[in-house]
C-alpha cells in the first residue's frame, strides 16, 4: 500500500529496479544495475536470513537515499497455492504442503506428527 500511495502522490524519485548481485558475504552485499552499489541492506520478513548467492537478480529500490535489496527473483518451483518451501542453494529444502504435512529433505512429517520415508 505505501508503493501504490507514493506512487499516486506523484513521486518522481520513487523508483525500483533489477540488479545483479556480483558479491554476496556476511560484510558486504554489491549489485551492479544502472549502476554499481555495495553494502547493501537487504530486507526480508521478520525472523528470515540469507545471503543471496552471486548471480542472483535483486529487487532495488532506494532506502533514505541507499540502495535496498528487497528480494530476489523466485525460480520454477513445485510449489502449490497455500504453500511454502525454503531452500537452500544446496538443495536442502523444508517444504510446508497444503494437506498440513511438512517435508525436509525428502522425509515427510505428516500434520499428525508422523514420520514417512
Amino acid at each position: 500500500m505505501w508503493i501504490s500511495r507514493q506512487i499516486g502522490k506523484g513521486q518522481a524519485n520513487f523508483s525500483a529496479e533489477t540488479g545483479k548481485v556480483t558479491l554476496s558475504s556476511k560484510s558486504t552485499i554489491e549489485t551492479v544495475s544502472t549502476g554499481v552499489d555495495r553494502d547493501v541492506h537487504i530486507y526480508t520478513p521478520y525472523g528470515y536470513s540469507y545471503l543471496p548467492p552471486a548471480g542472483a537478480d535483486m529487487l532495488l529500490t532506494k532506502s533514505s537515499g541507499e540502495q535496498a535489496g528487497i528480494g530476489v527473483s523466485m525460480q520454477k518451483t513445485d510449489v502449490k497455492n497455500g504453500e511454502i518451501k525454503i531452500q537452500a542453494q544446496s538443495g536442502a529444502y523444508i517444504h510446508f504442503k497444503e494437506n498440513g504435512s511438512v517435508v525436509i529433505n525428502g522425509i515427510e512429517i505428516d500434520k499428525d506428527g508422523v514420520l514417512h520415508e
